[in-house]
Order: structure tokens, then C-alpha cells, then sequence
């Protein structure tokens, strides 16, 4: 059953990834394209002004926590370096997984509602 549930959730990701650009005036049509809630909340948040990279993040940590069933997934974690990653899975202390993430899309503030 989980496996289905991760095989759904990538899939609507795919969905989403491969739409080049966002029409909010056609938000509707665009929304029935998916039922995985999360992708849906994105694109609502978007819609209303959200910053896009702040969507994603949310989107993201939602998606690795659906998918990995994990609590071990944190935000925003400092690094040696002195910057910071956006996330990082922490399997065991030695080797963690750290992810830097960008937005999916930019707003075209021409065609902003």
C-alpha cells in the first residue's frame, strides 16, 4: 500500500515538472490535473502571491515526508561552509543528504493577477 502512495506522489511530481508555466486564470483546469493535496495547496499558494521558492520548500518537505516516511527530515540546516542547505536527511550521523532547492517556477509579473 505505501508503495502505491509513493508511486502516485512521484508520478503527480512528474505531472508537475513537466508543465512549463502556471495560467492562474486557468488554475481550475490546471488543479484537476492532480489529486496529491500538497501540489494542489502549491499552486494556491502561488496563485495568492506566495514566494515561489517558499512553495517549493513546503511542497518538497511535505513530498520527502509522504514518500520516506521519515521524521529524520530537517530545514534549513547550517553547513560548515557558513551557508545553509535547504534540507537535510539524516540517515545515520556520518552521511547525511543535503538538498538546495530552487524555485519550479518564476512569476511573470506582466501576466501577475
Amino acid at each position: 500500500m505505501k508503495n502505491k502512495k509513493a508511486l502516485n506522489i512521484i508520478s503527480q511530481l512528474e505531472k508537475l515538472i513537466n508543465l512549463n508555466n502556471v495560467e492562474f486564470e486557468n488554475l481550475n483546469e490546471t488543479l484537476q490535473k492532480f489529486n496529491y493535496e500538497p501540489i494542489k495547496f502549491f499552486y494556491l499558494s502561488l496563485q495568492i502571491g506566495a514566494k515561489p521558492e517558499d512553495s517549493t520548500s513546503k511542497l518538497l518537505h511535505t513530498i520527502l515526508l509522504d514518500i520516506l516516511n521519515k521524521k529524520n527530515v530537517f530545514t534549513e540546516i547550517r553547513l560548515e561552509s557558513g551557508g545553509f542547505a535547504d534540507f537535510r536527511i539524516q540517515e545515520t550521523k556520518n552521511i547525511p543528504m543535503q538538498i538546495e532547492i530552487k524555485p519550479l517556477y518564476k512569476r511573470n509579473p506582466k501576466k501577475q493577477n
